[in-house]
């Protein structure tokens, strides 16, 4: 049955605990990277990998989002949409010129459904960050509190990611992970959601990098928990569908 999101979004937003985060240890260095087909929707990798190729993107835009959390209520609203096989996640850039991710699903032919549910999130990194190796030294940032999950128009995803591909001309637009992959994040024990990291491999390609949210608002880094990325890209040209979101 269908979690009804007025009462996903009510509980997602409650903020906890604000305190200052802790300094982080000396970064990770690289590691071997792993390969992608033409048809990967999203692969495993180790902690290791996680942390080198966020350290990679903190490298390169020390200034850039890096980070979003999604409440595992809002993903799973996505997931639940009729046809949906997995979601997209959008480079997307709102009126108030900050960049975000945008949440949207996709279908079993690789269609988003932009007629259903698209999300936006807090809390984002820099501003609000968990103490993790993959966020890096937040020292003088604040805490990340519960992750949430907000509802878009169709009308301001439009424009938020409009805005964000004229400015980023062939970069990154997207990243498409399939079910099975969302759902290995979720089902892990004590999880309240994924937050997904922005990275770069070591052979120079942006990815994202998703990693479960444990009770504590703390990203998932017991042994048992998984790490993944690489999910199906689509810059410019290069998209292996059509969509609203792209332009």
């Amino acid at each position: 049955m269908k979690h009804p999101l007025l009462s996903m979004l009510a509980g997602c937003l409650l903020a906890v605990g604000l305190s200052g985060c802790q300094e982080q240890p000396t970064e990770a260095g690289p590691s071997v990277a792993v390969s992608q087909s033409s048809s990967s929707t999203g692969e495993e990798i180790s902690r290791d990998q996680a942390i080198s190729w966020t350290y990679n993107f903190r490298a390169q835009y020390p200034e850039g989002l890096r980070a979003v959390g999604f409440s595992a209520e809002g993903i799973r609203s996505l997931l639940e949409q009729e046809g949906c096989t997995g979601i997209r996640i959008y480079h997307a850039t709102n009126d108030s010129q900050e960049n975000l991710l945008l949440l949207v699903g996709s279908d079993a032919a690789g269609r988003d459904q932009t007629d259903g549910l698209l999300l936006d999130a807090s809390p984002r990194c820099p501003k609000w960050c968990a103490v993790s190796p993959f966020a890096g030294n937040i020292t003088g940032f604040a805490a990340a509190f519960a992750p949430d999950a907000v509802p878009v128009s169709q009308e301001e995803a439009i424009r938020w990611t409009a805005t964000y591909q004229q400015n980023h001309i062939g970069e990154l637009r997207s990243m498409f992970y399939d079910e099975a992959t969302i759902e290995s994040l979720l089902q892990q024990s004590h999880n309240r959601g994924i937050r997904i990291y922005q990275g770069i491999t070591h052979n120079r390609e942006p990815t994202f990098v998703l990693v479960g949210i444990d009770d504590n608002h703390e990203d998932q880094l017991r042994n048992e928990d998984r790490f993944y990325a690489n999910g199906m890209p689509c810059t410019h040209g290069e998209c292996m569908f059509s969509s609203l979101l792209l332009h």
